[in-house]
């Protein structure tokens, strides 16, 4: 049934990301309200997915990498329904829903619902750590994704061929000032999250994991979306380059999402 469930919230996230693109290309006020109901009905079967999976398993859906993506999958989409309320951001929820649709389908093909006693997951710290550092990572992903329609508008122009599907774009302009609010957003999560990180390895084992790998990519990748921050203000870089950044930058997050967490020497492997 939970399978089921997964797999249907892709599909529904799948469906959003077309109703989006439909109403990005017709500018369709009615197809914009059927997209809308259509993506709140996704958002309403996941978190109801993610409580049925955390009641199943007796854990927060978080203790390994399919149930954070799942998690995360959620996150993004609500940093996109925030978003759109302040400022409205049609366009970005294109591309949010293809990214929550490609996320929830590689967890719903790997995720596995099995019970397990995670005594460290109990309390409130560890907990809040990780479902911050997802908002983090949402945040991010938001940041990328204003990156790539940066830089896909950005070529357009340099190439002189200014096509129709470009032209509803925010301009260069907001694309680069929404790009440094969800950077500076996930920057302030992160940090939150870190220090969580470290209140509690102190508490629990006495030390700090500072060798950890997962913790010394983690710190490597803030201090890369950091210097985005510091760049713009204390010299001037934006536009571009700052773009070309944040890309590199959710390159880090989704190695040190994935690849550090199966190392074997990182204490991060078992979430």
């Amino acid at each position: 049934m939970l399978k089921a469930l997964s797999f249907l919230i892709a599909v529904a996230y799948l469906v959003s990301c077309g109703a989006f693109f439909r109403v990005y290309i017709t500018e369709n006020t009615g197809l914009r309200k059927t997209a809308r109901f259509i993506s709140i009905a996704a958002v309403v079967m996941h978190f109801a997915y993610l409580v049925a999976l955390t009641v199943i398993t007796g854990h927060h859906p978080i203790t390994n990498m399919f149930e954070a993506l799942t998690t995360l999958a959620l996150m993004i989409v609500l940093v996109f329904f925030y978003i759109d309320f302040r400022v409205g951001a049609k366009t970005v929820g294109i591309l949010t829903f293809f990214f929550a649709f490609i996320a929830q389908t590689v967890s719903s093909i790997f995720i596995r619902f099995e019970p397990g006693n995670y005594e460290m997951m109990r309390g409130l710290i560890l907990p809040a750590h990780v479902y911050l550092a997802l908002l983090g990572y949402a945040a991010f992903a938001t940041a990328f994704l204003y990156s790539i329609m940066y830089l896909m508008l950005y070529g357009n122009i340099k190439s002189s061929s200014f096509g129709r599907l470009f032209r509803r774009f925010p301009s260069l302009e907001e694309l680069d000032e929404m790009n440094y609010r969800a950077i500076a957003i996930g920057l302030v999560l992160m940090l939150i999250s870190i220090i969580l990180g470290f209140v509690w390895s102190y508490r629990t084992f006495a030390a700090l994991p500072l060798w950890d790998a997962k913790v010394m990519f983690t710190l490597f990748t803030w201090m890369v979306y950091a210097a985005i921050i510091v760049c713009k203000y204390f010299f001037g870089w934006h536009g571009r380059r700052n773009a070309i950044l944040a890309v590199c930058g959710f390159i880090l997050v989704m190695t040190s999402f994935s690849l550090i967490n199966t190392l074997a020497g990182s204490f991060h492997v078992h979430f």
